[in-house]
């Protein structure tokens, strides 16, 4: 006996010991339990049952750290500067933008990261355990390794546990596995061919431990004791949390431009006060008043209401989601979406509704093959009124395909095989469906039962009674149960199903009725696995059943033989129809190419063929459509799998978890695989990060705990809202309300509008600043006086960071958005385009502002008022006539609608409504030092002005013209 107990034994190596070896490695008995000195010293030792978090950060931390971002260094720098060189009104209003910018995000990040919360609430319960011979309820929290605990139906399991004793006992493993069905525990030790590691913190292969309880998992049946092998981080799910803690969390896409952009913003800034200063020096001016006014232009060229444009368009793009049925938690994560070019997507209950029928069903007659029973299944739903059986004259086995006018009736002779199939199934089975046609279980299992109550078989379970189970194993992909007939009191049997090729395997013999039962010969396999291919190429999922007196198999891995008498009776074919939507949506994000990804636990054949309806795998015309997004060396392979020969046309599409293990090949595919069939949430990690090396934007959907991981991985991680667990809620970027995959690709057109918009106002802000620096650096330089006082630039620099900048980033979603394919986020957010048209639009504006300044100046030399109102008004109405053009890059604004942007509307109309009042209004010409303008001034201005609104429209013009060209 070792001097101390271990601090815990992993599931891999607890699994091939007996209970009285665990019993005897934590010094524990196996009736009695711990004593309490032992558990003190224990408790002392290795602490708390709980997952320890790091300290708390407090609130205001948590706010101080939103003000990390380098655009808010760069803006607050700016509003110090501002102070110094004596523009306080300036100061205080960039201040109170930072301000604002930061409550918002602050308010909409304080429950970003609650992954960790929800794993540590899953371990918030009680536990039965014995201790001293007697049974104890006491907090999970104090349970240490080597404790006995009792389980019972209902409990959520506390740690850890190797099963001593149990009686009828299933578990549901959910949370790791991802499989619906409860796991039947075993107490015997299991053999593992696999060296152990009990130190390694890898996942374990949960579903392959049957007599290891794990933590957080669920009892669904019967009672156990166990004894507590692991606690806290040590246990399988503590594993999912440390991976959780050690992920990073990174930036967005836009978040890394922003960055980048407040980096060439603060060089532009010291550019501007070197140049001013030198020109001061060269022109033998005042160098204190140069640097000054360098210090002044700097200022003005740093956009410090983008913070507060970019965080009011993100909040608004949530709103506009909420209403889609996506709830966005993060805030960056709106915008992120549109630089998405891969997604990733379960296909259970996401692609499709989750809503099992059984559509085919086929049993094997006599050695010839045109005595094979072919039925077709109508109705959809668990109603048994809702359709019936017919006679399939054909072999054609697609949801849609018609059927003869012969229904079926299971209880003429002649019909044998296909009763004894339909009571297998409705036997072999842990669901029921309500009077009213609500499953209560597993919607495989449903269609089963659905199917056998349409056919008139409603007291099958009352006729069959089960004696014991087997659950269903996604290793073994089969289930049994042992059943004895209450009717004939004849010796127990088993019945069985599971994938074709494994119950094939167990069979000897093949059913046609009681007095023939043939051999189950190669012909008759082949003949057999044949039909179950046809089913899987036609989108349904294939189930064999099977029944017989006895499970055991073949050695050496022979099919069995008839002294095991595993009986074959037929298959069935389930269809999940897709859901309404999603093939559209999934063509819209394959031509803006969106690469989507199916992963699936079902076959081959069957994840194939609904990839094909669902249109996810491209002809050759779109082989590189969704492929040359990557990097170069994405592109370079996409290029070489073109070149590939593969045996089978279809492995150029899809992968299997062996195909995984070959790092190099794995990765060089990637740019063509769209379906990964027999998966698990264990590979999920693994296919985000290939992607990720490989230079995609991956956003990724799950449900289960062991998903977590991956959603976090991932670029943007989607959660299922009705489906999903409280972890994969929390580790998300957005949650789907309605699980439906359509509200994905909802999600990426909002966030590619999102990232227009929010160039568009860059574009209109940055025109205004240069021109605006332009006509201040050329006043400087030639000796003019400045045009404009003090109080018309802040009303200026109100406008260009007020309602009308602000407007833009509310812009509807423009419906050609989904025709662009996803931003490279590799290129700057300030594109040579946008270079162009800024450089373009503010040299227009200058000029034309600098000619009506010395157009006005010539009578007198001097500058009035009346120079000042003509000079501020052209400037206004300049800015005015730009908003238009920033409506959007390359679209006419009369193609956008005039009237479509009411925010837009509103803002440059009350912008121009202002600037009227201030010519105007008496008071309002005393406070901006402006005169009334004439009809004729006005004719002059608009006419001025309004050229770079027709510049912009003719230069769009010939944009798109030369697009349809190319």
């Amino acid at each position: 006996m070792p001097l101390r107990a271990p601090s815990f034994l992993s599931p891999e190596e607890a699994k091939c010991l007996s209970p009285e070896n665990v019993a005897d490695i934590f010094q524990t008995n196996i009736s009695s339990g711990l004593t309490d000195h032992q558990v003190d010293k224990l408790q002392a030792e290795y602490g708390r049952n709980e997952l320890h978090e790091d300290d708390e950060e407090s609130l205001f931390s948590k706010f101080l750290d939103q003000f990390k971002e380098p655009n808010d260094f760069d803006v607050v720098g700016s509003a110090i500067v501002s102070c110094l060189v004596g523009a306080f009104s300036d100061a205080i209003s960039i201040i109170l933008a930072v301000l604002i910018v930061c409550s918002v995000a602050f308010v909409q990040e304080y429950r970003s990261d609650q992954a960790l919360d929800a794993l540590k609430d899953l371990v918030t319960y009680h536990a039965k355990v014995v201790r001293n011979g007697h049974v104890q309820n006491i907090n999970a929290a104090e349970l240490c390794v080597g404790d006995l605990i009792e389980i019972n139906t209902g409990d959520r399991i506390p740690a850890d546990v190797r099963i001593v004793d149990q009686v009828q006992l299933t578990i549901n493993e959910s949370l790791f596995t991802g499989e619906g069905e409860p796991a039947k525990k075993i107490v015997e030790a299991v053999s593992d061919n696999e060296p152990l590691m009990p130190s390694s913190r890898k996942a374990t292969d949960v579903s392959g431990c049957p007599n290891i309880a794990f933590q957080g998992s669920l009892t669904s049946s019967g009672n156990a004791r166990g004894i507590v092998i692991a606690t806290s981080h040590n246990t399988e799910l503590g594993k999912i949390h440390s991976i959780l803690k050690s992920l990073e969390e990174g930036q967005t896409p836009l978040q890394e431009s922003m960055d980048k952009l407040a980096k060439h913003i603060s060089i532009l800034s010291f550019g501007i006060i070197i140049v001013i200063f030198l020109i001061g020096i060269l022109t033998n001016k005042s160098w204190l008043e140069m640097f000054t006014m360098g210090i002044s232009l700097a200022v003005a060229a740093i956009p410090e209401g983008l913070p507060i444009v970019v965080t009011v368009t993100l909040a608004m793009g949530v709103t506009r989601m909420a209403k889609k049925n996506v709830i966005i938690r993060k805030l960056p994560s709106v915008e992120a979406l549109g630089a998405v070019n891969v997604v990733c997507v379960d296909k259970t209950g996401t692609l499709t509704q989750n809503e099992m029928t059984v559509t085919s069903i086929y049993t094997p007659g006599t050695p010839s093959e045109h005595s094979d029973t072919y039925v077709q299944v109508t109705g959809v739903g668990y109603l048994p009124r809702d359709g019936g059986l017919y006679r399939r004259p054909v072999q054609d086995f697609s949801s849609n395909s018609k059927h003869s006018q012969t229904r079926v009736n299971v209880e003429q002779p002649g019909q044998e095989s296909l009763r004894m199939l339909l009571s297998i199934g409705a036997v072999c089975n842990n669901s029921t469906i309500t009077h009213d046609g609500q499953l209560v279980g597993v919607p495989t299992e449903g269609a089963l039962v659905a199917v056998a109550q349409k056919a008139g078989l409603t007291r099958e379970k009352e006729i069959w009674n089960r004696v014991a189970e087997i659950p269903f194993n996604s290793t073994e992909k089969w289930m049994a149960v042992e059943v004895q007939n209450n009717m004939k009191g004849s010796r127990p049997v088993y019945f069985m199903k599971g994938a074709t090729e494994t119950v094939l395997d167990k069979c000897s013999r093949y059913y046609m009725n009681d007095e023939n039962i043939r051999p189950l010969t190669d012909d008759v396999r082949e003949r057999i696995t044949r039909v179950s291919d046809k089913f899987a190429d036609s989108s349904l999922r294939v189930m064999a059943l099977a029944f017989g007196p006895s499970l055991n198999t073949a050695r050496n891995g022979e099919p069995a033989t008839a002294d095991d008498d595993m009986i074959f009776v037929g298959i069935v074919g389930i269809y999940d129809p897709p859901r309404p939507g999603v093939d559209k949506s999934i063509e819209q994000l394959l031509s803006a190419k969106v690469k989507v990804v199916m992963i699936t636990g079902d076959s081959r054949k069957t994840a194939l063929a609904i990839a094909r309806e669902l249109k996810m795998i491209p002809d050759e015309n779109q082989h590189q459509s969704a492929l040359d997004i990557g990097s170069p060396r994405t592109a370079r392979a996409a290029q070489a799998n073109k070149n590939r020969n593969f045996a089978d046309p279809d492995d150029h599409h899809a992968m299997g978890p062996r195909d995984l293990l070959h790092v190099e090949d794995f990765r060089e595919r990637l740019s063509d695989v769209c379906v990964f069939y027999r998966m698990s949430p264990l590979h999920k990690m693994k296919i985000v990060q290939a992607f990720k090396d490989e230079g995609y934007i991956v956003a990724m959907t799950g449900d289960g705990v062991n998903d977590a991981p991956a959603l976090k991985l991932s670029n943007i991680g989607i959660a299922m809202g009705r489906s999903g667990t409280d972890v994969s809620k929390e580790s998300s970027d957005m949650i789907l309300v309605d699980d439906n995959f359509s509200s994905i690709e909802a999600a990426i057109e909002e966030g590619k509008s999102i990232f227009n918009n929010i160039k568009n106002f860059l574009r209109y802000q940055l025109t205004t600043s240069v021109s605006c620096i332009g006509i201040i650096i050329y006043c400087t330089i030639f000796g003019y006086p400045l045009p404009l006082n003090p109080m018309q630039i802040l009303w200026i620099n109100i406008i260009m960071d007020g309602p009308p900048a602000q407007s833009l980033g509310v812009e509807p979603v423009d419906e050609e958005v989904m025709k662009c394919p996803p931003r490279d986020t590799k290129k700057p957010i300030i594109s040579s385009r946008m270079i162009f048209s800024v450089l373009l639009n503010a040299v227009v504006m200058m000029i034309g502002t600098l000619y009506v300044f010395t157009s006005e100046m010539e009578e007198d030399g001097i500058v009035n008022s009346r120079d000042t109102s003509m000079v501020f008004t052209t400037f206004v109405m300049y800015q005015v006539f730009n908003a238009l053009n920033c409506r959007s890059e390359n679209r006419s604004v009369f193609s956008l609608g005039l009237f479509k942007n009411t925010a837009f509307l509103v803002a440059v109309g009350g912008s121009v409504l202002g600037q009227l009042a201030m010519i105007y209004l008496p008071f309002m010409q005393f406070i901006f030092e402006t005169e009334a303008l004439s009809v004729g001034d006005w004719g002059l201005i608009l006419s001025l002005t309004s050229t770079v609104f027709v510049l912009e429209e003719v230069i769009k013009f010939f944009g798109r013209f030369s697009e349809k060209k190319d």
